[in-house]
């Protein structure tokens, strides 16, 4: 039990470490708009704390002239399993200026929430982080594994440049 939960906090702690310093802007909002999660790096991107925009609109964010775009590429990711384009957009910095960024928008609303648990069940299983080189058999072993006991995967890939043929590659296994 100790074991599990040391191994978990590991885990988590990682994750957090891969995410709180990363040089991408991560911005996690409702189907609504409404901000939930904003990564450490808008502080460098765009000059807000990363908590200060939660519960904003992230409309406010957005130039109006680009409304449109941002509103079309959400409605395109929505229920689909294509991959999504990249667009360039608009965000205000906190100083007012204006800067242009390169995003995708994910459909994320078929993930499972995140939970603690504050007691997790007897039966659970520990979490098992590995880094090794890339092997598409290892992976897609994995995959199944977790799959067929209707478990959660996180990937974790650090190469913005082609993220989405490894999206693809994944989704194929």
């Amino acid at each position: 039990h100790d074991l599990a939960e040391r191994q978990l906090a590991e885990s988590e702690s990682q994750f957090r470490a891969l995410i709180e310093n990363s040089s991408d802007l991560l911005t996690i909002a409702e189907a609504t708009g409404i901000i939930r999660y904003q990564s450490p790096s808008s502080r460098a991107l765009l000059g807000y704390e990363p908590n200060e925009r939660v519960g904003g609109h992230i409309k406010d964010l957005v130039h109006p002239e680009d409304l449109g775009q941002v509103e079309e590429a959400i409605r395109r990711t929505l229920g689909s399993k294509e991959k999504p384009e990249p667009f360039f957009v608009r965000l205000r910095h906190k100083n007012g200026t204006w800067r242009v960024m390169e995003c995708v928008a994910w459909d994320m609303l078929g993930i499972r929430d995140i939970s603690n648990l504050a007691t997790p069940p007897s039966d659970r299983r520990s979490v098992v982080t590995e880094v090794i080189t890339h092997d598409k058999e290892r992976i897609k072993q994995a995959l199944q594994r977790e799959l067929a006991r209707n478990g959660q995967i996180y990937f974790v890939h650090n190469k913005v440049y082609n993220i989405e043929s490894v999206a693809d590659e994944i989704r194929q296994m």
